[in-house]
């Protein structure tokens, strides 16, 4: 029925769950019919007071093939996907009555009481399956620190007088913009990892600067873990002690906090952690930047020579080689993120930084930015299921 195989995955997995799900609903038709059972055959009642269930069990089944092609080639927006699934099945339940001869309301009666049946035992089959297998294998811990554009307030920013206040403000939003990492949560995104986001732009806090402005190289250009100067060098914010300390215990410790509780907690269950520091990247250097280099490759790997273990480095420059893409170690960006309690003491937590050059997702061009995110997207989520299977070798 499909040619492509990932398609095909995804019709049988939904084409078994619904099968599966009929079972209850038989059930309690059962139960519900049994007092006719005793003066009826089983095949009347099967052949006829379950044509209209039978014929809804059909239209589910054209469903699911509508929810695959959606999913496939509409994307995977769910609300739409529910929007498509509805007007097809109210259609076709108009359709039958309008050819059967069957009462609209009897038929829409019986029809949603077995989609709620099934509803019901989903939820609770999905519910008992997710709690007793979420911790049975390991997860991949997805650290996305520069995702947002969120400026959660402006203290410190130097917005001038009130008439000025409102292009400054907006040439802080553009900065944000301008500096952060583009797509990256949807890029990396991915069920059933660990992921650990900042929701608030690298402008405002930057968690991947040493919270000590002394140990952090990029200070000296106003990059530290708050940021003092746009790109351009010109002075943005005024940074007191009291500020500093307000936002790193705000923003900046609780951030870390919950990257180091996933690390513990994979540690405790798998007695291995991996992290991937997930970031894009522009072709073009920023001012700021210490390599200025170009060409820029189309894939970054970023490494720890105490936390990146080489077979993890040989296969992930191998899988995007693989994949047609330019790949470069350390350039131009280096190095990867690691939780302090762990850096240079713990080998069982490895971590690896992905960049992606935004040149391979950002076209100019709408209809080529969706089809290569998309390709792009599911080359970086088949590579994370590749590596937790790996896992046990790094």
């Amino acid at each position: 029925m499909f040619k492509n195989k990932h398609l095909k995955e995804i019709f049988e997995k939904a084409l078994y769950r619904n099968f599966i799900s009929l079972i209850p609903v038989w059930i309690v038709i059962f139960l519900y019919y049994r007092p006719d059972y005793f003066g009826s055959s089983w095949f009347n009642i099967l052949l006829i007071d379950n044509q209209i269930i039978f014929q809804y069990f059909l239209i589910n089944y054209v469903n699911i093939y509508l929810q695959t092609y959606v999913y496939c080639h509409k994307g995977e927006n769910r609300w739409q996907l529910q929007a498509y699934q509805t007007v097809f099945e109210l259609s076709i339940i108009l359709l039958i009555c309008i050819f059967a001869h069957l009462d609209l309301r009897i038929f829409i009666k019986i029809a949603y009481g077995v989609n709620l049946l099934r509803s019901v035992f989903l939820t609770i089959m999905s519910s008992f399956v997710l709690i007793l297998t979420s911790d049975l294998k390991p997860k991949i811990i997805l650290h996305i620190p520069h995702s947002s554009k969120d400026i959660p307030h402006y203290k410190g920013f130097l917005l001038g007088d009130k008439k000025d206040e409102k292009i400054i403000t907006d040439k802080i939003e553009d900065e944000s913009k301008y500096l952060c990492d583009t797509l990256s949560d949807k890029l990396f995104s991915r069920d059933y990892e660990t992921i650990v986001k900042a929701d608030f732009s690298r402008v405002f806090c930057d968690v991947e600067r040493f919270a000590d402005d002394e140990k952090e190289e990029m200070a000296k250009k106003g990059m530290g873990v708050l940021y003092e100067t746009f790109d351009d060098g010109e002075k943005m914010r005024e940074i007191s002690e009291e500020l500093r300390n307000e936002i790193l215990e705000e923003y900046y410790y609780p951030h870390h906090e919950k990257l180091t509780e996933a690390v513990e907690h994979q540690l405790k269950k798998h007695g291995k952690a991996i992290i991937i520091d997930c970031h894009t990247f522009p072709d073009k250097p920023f001012k700021r930047d210490t390599n200025q280099n170009t060409p820029r490759p189309d894939i970054c790997i970023g490494t720890d020579d105490f936390h990146t273990s080489q077979s993890l480095i040989e296969f992930t420059v191998d899988y995007f080689k693989k994949h047609g893409y330019t790949v470069e170690l350390n350039t131009p960006y280096s190095g990867t993120i690691v939780p302090e309690e762990f850096y240079r003491k713990n080998k069982n937590v490895m971590s690896i930084m992905i960049e992606v050059n935004k040149k391979l997702i950002l076209y100019g061009n709408f209809e080529n930015e969706v089809l290569f995110f998309k390709k792009l997207k599911k080359e970086i989520s088949d590579y994370i299921l590749m590596l937790k299977k790996r896992i046990k070798k790094y």
